[in-house]
């Protein structure tokens, strides 16, 4: 299947660690959403070969919640995740279907999530990468001292 060969291609190997994880979904799904809202058929395509590339290593979240997440509070948090990742789908799906209605065109819905992806996920991203960063800053230190 797709996701095998894009998993197979080296991204797992190439993308390591939870902070290149996070940069590498964030700029592919800002990426992909403004690639898709283009009118040209060529980038259109290009995103949406990104967007099938993310998808197929969205595996990243589930193990990056995995490695954080202690063995006793592991099942109630992915359950909420899981939970959450749902509902945020259905109220994205809705409003995709009634942006689509009212532009007549699928690309506003495209160029809509391009600038939530810009303006909300980018800074959400470099904040956790900054956090990740200075918890690891801190383990380090921790392990230094006597």
């Amino acid at each position: 299947s797709f996701a095998l060969k894009v998993r197979g291609c080296g991204v797992l190997k190439i993308v390591t660690g939870d902070a290149a994880r996070i940069i590498y979904l964030t700029c592919g799904a800002t990426t992909a959403y403004l690639f898709m809202s283009i009118g040209t058929a060529p980038l259109f395509l290009c995103g949406y070969l990104i967007w099938c590339c993310l998808n197929a290593t969205s595996s990243f979240i589930r193990i990056m919640i995995h490695d954080r997440i202690p063995s006793s509070h592991r099942a109630t948090i992915m359950s909420n995740f899981k939970a959450l990742a749902i509902m945020v789908g259905l109220g994205a799906s809705t409003a995709t279907g009634l942006l689509i209605q009212w532009a007549k065109t699928p690309r506003a819905a495209y160029a809509v999530f391009g600038a939530i992806s810009f303006f909300v996920l980018l800074p959400c991203a470099y904040w956790l990468v900054s956090c990740l960063k200075k918890s690891k800053n801190l383990t380090e230190t921790a392990v230094e001292l006597p």
